[in-house]
């Protein structure tokens, strides 16, 4: 296989991948924002913030005590998943 197939290839990838996430992409605009996290969802996008920087922060602690975390998914946000690990760098 050539170069230019390989490219071609990887560029069809990507297309038919964007054409499935703008079929699962849920509006977020004014009071359509909706992010969920865990059980929780939030209508606020201020509210929805601090939520996550506290679970964030709750799972850098954790990974203090115990080291860093697989990636794990902690909510929802336009129909996409939000996913979040820690490490050390």
């Amino acid at each position: 296989m050539q170069q230019s197939d390989i490219k071609a290839a990887r560029a069809q990838e990507l297309i038919t991948a964007a054409t499935s996430a703008i079929g699962r992409r849920q509006d977020t605009t004014g009071d359509a924002c909706v992010m969920r996290l865990g059980d929780t969802s939030h209508r606020k996008r201020a509210e929805a913030g601090q939520e996550l920087k506290s679970h964030l922060f709750d799972m850098v602690t954790e990974a203090d005590r115990v080291g860093a975390t697989a990636p794990q998914i902690v909510g929802d946000l336009a129909g996409f998943p939000v996913e979040a690990a820690t490490g050390r760098g």
